[in-house]
């Protein structure tokens, strides 16, 4: 078991657990308190619960079903661009915000049980509405669904409170608290198992909206219970009275709005429930952002991440039902106090943690007081709320809760910044905990929050909604008010809140908390808060901009001299903050450049000058290494077998941004596989839907090809299935037919790009033999196959309206993916990838071609796309720059002697570079790099350490995105690069002089490979003789990759040494536009299929027919992997009334004889 699965079965037992204890505490309570068992009252309290738990597991399903869906129909199924989702999603909040105020006054003045049934409804419409394509049909259910939330939150417990009271339960047998206890274990409940169902159902009808059906059979199945087995309530809890009109029920309910324990109790909530919504929106984000950063790209397990967070939420529930069962003392706003500070301090935490586990656990926290907070929430609005406007109230309580929900998502548009959406949660939670307990806490059983005149306005008279001493058991009870006073952070609560005072007792007042309670809560619950915010602050780089331009800020951080660990985050205020090229600072107090006259800096500085005068490319290598490039550029044309391969692609054109239709794409790179469907708009824009799969690893080593290619043909059927549903059969209706063959002059069938990232011999535009197999995949029965007839065939056998159109490179992907979404009236030249690996593709003449091209392909535009693959660009080393730790570095690689050019320039290998220099470098005792051993001479007052384990000392220890933290760093102190260094590569407390040398380093490194990137752009550039065309403006090309995309500055290097080529020159280069082209194996591979389907030429459709009728009559028995059932179904019908109308007429034929 891996450690989700470990952690849900604790939980789980923890839970089973506590529901023993709970009620072997329930009845060693009955016994201390010498309470006799009435069996009567028992039942009515079972039957109580019974009825209304029942209805309302009902009801919260219908809601928890749908959920994890919605967001998937609208984008995926819907086919609703993003900004239509968000409408959707936030008309759902206003209508709930809208129909707040209202909601609950006409449930109290109608009937609650009527308004219960009116949540039924609304969330019946809400489920019937997803099954349109209509937006206006889906605007209206997302009104209605905010309505169903409103009445959700307000009508049930509303209904559930005052039948309690009607009832005149005993709290000796059930209280209120272990009632709203057993409501949030039956929401938990309900919510794994819905998610259980829901995941069932959408297998099952393969579609997402199954579960929305199973949401309106719930919604029917409640409404139909709560008109059998509930009894009607409305806005009285007197019998004898009729129910209030509409204008005595608006009075009660604006009395009980403008109550301060009333809005003081709304306040609280709000900034609980507002951040517990939020919470939904980001806890999977954090922690799959903490499992990239580990280095881990396995997805997570979220159903089992899921389930425990419901376990640990039933058990905070658990925890108070059994609070409530063994201390006779009602601890209400003690335990909501806790769960204040709990959740504040779970959050704060969190921001700090990095560790994925830590934050799971984090988070299990801040969900258990989730689960204990409900049940005491309830309780205390239960008491303070009267059963006359309690509809009314708990729906305006919503309120100012979808109004804060809806604000703080527009603030934080993108959804991209965690601490964005941490901001409002630690904020909230540091003004919940003051507002319950200045305001709410003269609520529990008399109590009173007043001034020591204490008027009969605040105090002595009930206000009409608020409950004053309906619930006191002592008649001759009276009130007594003292005190309460806050004199600023950390004062002493004076006195706490007042208590009942018994005749003939001791009338000294009995805090609920201690006074020492008093004295630390606060302050730690502030110092909480404040940590966090800080944190916040010091990682939103609009607050780090802010900060930094106040007088003050400046002179601060040039006098802060501290260890990293102390202000962690501080130090990395610099990699926050976007890259400028001028100070942070306007007028800094000290010199850009740090200091110099320390022991050990004019030894380090000699000895790092040397390593980067190694990593020196002149202008004059520039131009040696064009002209050389260009020769082998023409060898790779002429002959077979070169350094530079020039592979012809067979694209023999480029799309220029008008094209339109839907194509389809498939991704075979690692260890997933990507099927992708483009939408073509015909104005350089493009919509694009994927689903993404893992390759199962018994596949990876498949014995047969065919076990291999059989699986990714699945796939593609279930993408066809999910996101093209109509398409899909009323092609396959066709296909499946005899009398229409299967050839490629059918409309309607797709046209595939199949980017398969495996060495190949490319025989034609749609045809490659695989040549080996790399990546961990070993099937050796494909080996000299061609891979795109092994997909078609796998395709075929599953009837599929597909056609593998193209074989795609990724880096011939990336030029057509540029070349379509470029504006101008220009095609794009060249296609390049600075990534993790090199390569580039253009466009080249074919009379320059003189090679034999196998395979045919349209050779009347006189061009044609070549894979250049230049990364073994000078094997030999004819003019490569060499370093004693390029050999060493090629010496260990897994591949010596090849790829020389992409050892110098790729992202995989720069890293391991700045390390083989950086560790030559520590060897040196004079300048003891990362080896200060003397406190006094290093500007921090503290020695470096290096650890054993850091990746300095290990081959490709050093990754190359280290690389980029350094180059964005030119701060004087450079915090970002001592960050990196101590986080990443375990150096702890680096010195700025280790620092410098690093950054020099590893710049010197980047730099070179930027140049010799230009070497191969400029070279290509001149070959094409673009810049002497005067009809060509713009000399369009195309990059992808992380270190193009990411390192500081990578693309203006490479500017400016093409400016430095004979040939170029500034006006040449001022001519060159470099811009970013993604996804050349989705949207790319899309587009080579389009020009793919140009070049096809008419089908002979009796031989195709002839060829098909062949294939069927060849596999009589072979039938699809998956008949639809709705095909299968009405054939079964039939069949059953055929055969029973065949038996009926036998049977009366018989019966006349």
């Amino acid at each position: 078991m891996d450690f989700y699965q470990v952690n849900l079965a604790i939980l789980v037992a923890a839970n089973v657990s506590s529901f023993i204890y709970h009620h072997r505490s329930q009845i060693h309570k009955q016994r201390r308190c010498g309470v006799p068992r009435d069996e009567q009252s028992e039942a009515v309290a079972t039957k109580f619960q019974r009825e209304f738990l029942f209805v309302y597991a009902l009801v919260v399903a219908a809601d928890w079903l749908q959920g994890p869906y919605t967001y998937a129909i609208y984008k995926y199924e819907k086919k609703l661009e993003e900004h239509t989702v968000a409408l959707l999603y936030a008309s759902g909040f206003v209508s709930g915000a809208v129909s707040a105020p209202f909601a609950g006054q006409l449930a109290d003045h109608y009937g609650r049980r009527a308004a219960c049934v009116a949540y039924c409804i609304c969330y019946g419409i809400t489920c019937l509405t997803m099954l349109s394509h209509n937006l206006y049909a889906l605007y209206l259910g997302r009104f209605f669904g905010g309505i169903a939330t409103t009445l959700l939150f307000s009508v049930f417990e509303a209904w559930m409170i005052t039948e309690y009271h009607l009832l005149q339960l005993d709290e000796s047998i059930v209280s209120l608290s272990q009632v709203f206890a057993n409501m949030t274990t039956t929401s938990t409940i309900t919510a794994i198992f819905s998610g259980i169902i829901g995941n069932g159902l959408v297998q099952w009808f393969d579609s997402r909206l199954g579960p929305f059906l199973a949401s309106f059979v719930c919604c029917i199945g409640a409404s139909v219970l709560i008109l059998v087995m509930w009894r009607e309530n409305h806005g009285s809890v007197d019998k004898s009275k009729k129910t209030p009109g509409a204008q005595k029920l608006k009075r009660r309910m604006l009395g009980a709005l403008t109550n301060p324990k009333v809005m003081a109790l709304n306040f609280a909530s709000c900034c609980f429930e507002g951040p517990m919504y939020l919470f939904v929106f980001f806890w999977s984000a954090a922690l799959k952002s903490v499992r990239v950063k580990s280095g881990d790209q396995d997805e997570l397990p979220f159903g089992l991440i899921f389930s425990s967070f419901m376990c640990a939420m039933m058990a905070g529930s658990r925890i108070t039902a059994i609070q409530d069962a063994l201390y006779s003392k009602d601890s209400t706003l003690n335990t909501l106090m806790l769960v204040f500070a709990i959740t504040s301090g779970g959050f704060a935490v969190s921001t700090m943690l990095d560790h994925e586990y830590m934050l799971f656990w984090a988070f299990c926290v801040v969900e258990g007081c989730v689960g204990a907070y409900f049940p005491k929430m309830a309780l205390m609005k239960s008491k303070i709320v009267d059963d006359y406007a309690r509809g009314g109230v708990y729906s305006a309580l919503r309120l100012p809760l979808n109004v804060f929900v809806v604000v703080v998502h527009s603030l934080d548009r993108d959804g991209r910044s965690t601490y964005a959406v941490y901001g409002p949660f630690l904020q909230s939670l540091q003004l919940g905990p003051h507002s319950l307990r200045s305001c709410v806490c003269g609520w529990l059983h008399g109590h009173c929050l007043s001034t020591p005149n204490c008027p009969s306005s605040s105090c002595q008279e009930d206000r009409e909604g608020v409950s004053g001493s309906m619930y006191s058991h002592d008649k001759n009870v009276k009130t007594a008010c003292h005190e309460d006073k806050v004199r600023g952070l950390g004062a002493v609560w004076r006195d706490g809140h007042g208590d009942r005072v018994v005749p003939g007792k001791d009338e000294r007042p009995k805090s609920t908390l201690s006074v020492a309670h008093r004295v630390w809560l606060l302050p730690i619950l502030v110092l909480f808060v404040l940590s966090t915010l800080a944190q916040l602050a010091l990682h939103d780089a609009n607050i780090q901009t802010a900060i930094l331009q106040l007088p003050w800020a400046c002179q601060f951080l040039s006098l802060l001299h501290l260890h990293p660990r102390v202000l962690w985050p501080l130090s990395s205020l610099t990699s926050q903050l976007t890259v400028h090229d001028e100070l942070i600072c306007p007028l800094p107090p000290f010199a850009f450049s740090p200091p110099t006259s320390r022991v050990l800096t004019m030894g380090l500085a000699e000895h790092t000058s040397r390593v980067v005068s190694e990593f020196e490319f002149s202008d004059e290598d520039l131009n040696r290494h064009v002209q050389e490039y260009l020769k082998q550029t023409n060898e790779g044309l002429k002959v077979d077998g070169t350094s530079l391969s020039q592979i012809p692609s067979y694209v023999t054109a480029v799309p220029d941004g008008t094209e339109r239709g839907i194509y389809l794409a498939v991704d075979l790179g690692g260890t997933n596989f990507r099927v992708c469907s483009v939408t073509l708009n015909g104005d350089s824009t493009f919509n694009l839907t994927y689903n993404k799969v893992a390759i199962p690893k018994n596949l990876m080593v498949a014995k047969t090809a065919r076990d291999l290619f059989a699986f990714l043909a699945k796939q593609i059927e279930l993408f066809l299935r999910e996101h093209h549903r109509e398409h899909f059969e009323s092609a396959t209706s066709r296909r499946n037919t005899t009398s229409f063959p299967e050839g490629y002059h059918d409309e309607q069938i797709f046209r595939l790009g199949f980017t398969f990232s495996f060495p190949v011999q490319q025989l034609g535009i749609n045809k490659g033999n695989l040549i080996r197999w790399t990546k961990g995949f070993d099937i050796p029965d494909a080996i000299g196959k061609d891979v795109c007839k092994l997909l078609q065939d796998e395709i075929d056998r599953l009837h599929l309206p597909v056609k593998v159109a193209a074989l795609v490179n990724d880096t011939v992907g990336t030029l057509m993916a540029r070349s379509y979404t470029s504006t101008g009236k220009h095609r794009s030249l060249l296609g390049a990838i600075f990534g993790t690996g090199t390569n580039g593709a253009y466009i080249e003449k074919t009379s320059n071609i003189t090679k034999p091209i196998k395979g045919e392909y349209d050779a009347s535009t006189g061009e044609m796309v070549i894979n250049t693959e230049w990364g073994s660009f000078d094997n030999q080393l004819n003019v490569l720059p060499t370093t004693v730790w390029d050999t060493a570095l090629d010496r260990d690689s897994v591949n010596p002697g090849i790829q020389m050019y992409e050892k110098r320039v790729s992202g995989m290998f720069l890293g391991e570079i700045v390390r083989l220099a950086v560790a030559d470098m520590m060897k040196d005792d004079e300048t003891s790099l990362f080896r200060d051993t003397n406190s006094s001479t290093n500007d921090w007052s503290t020695t470096t350490n290096l650890s054993p384990k850091s990746g300095l000392l290990f081959q490709w220890g050093l990754d190359t995105a280290v690389l980029s933290v350094a180059a964005a760093d030119n701060t004087p102190e450079l915090v970002a690069i001592r960050q990196e260094l101590e986080n990443t590569l375990q150096v702890y407390t680096p010195s700025l002089e280790d620092a410098q040398a690093f950054k020099a380093v590893a710049g010197a490194v980047v730099r070179r490979a930027a140049r010799l990137s230009a070497v191969a752009i400029g070279a290509i550039v001149l070959q094409s003789g673009k810049l002497n065309d005067p009809a060509e403006e713009i000399v369009d090309i195309g990059v992808d990759g992380s270190l193009v995309e990411h390192y500081p500055f990578f693309r203006d290097m490479i500017y400016e040494a093409l400016r430095a080529i004979d040939g170029i020159g500034p006006s040449g280069a001022d001519k060159i536009r470099i811009g970013i082209a993604k996804d050349g194996s989705g949207v790319g591979a899309a587009l080579i299929a389009l020009m793919a389907q140009k070049m096809e030429k008419p089908g002979d459709f009796l031989a195709d027919l002839r060829r098909d009728i062949k294939r069927r009559l060849s596999q009589p028995f072979e039938s699809p992997v998956e008949e639809s059932s709705l095909l299968s179904f009405p054939v079964l019908v039939a069949a059953g009334v055929g055969v029973g109308a065949l038996a009926a007429f036998l049977y009366s034929r018989y019966s006349r004889n």
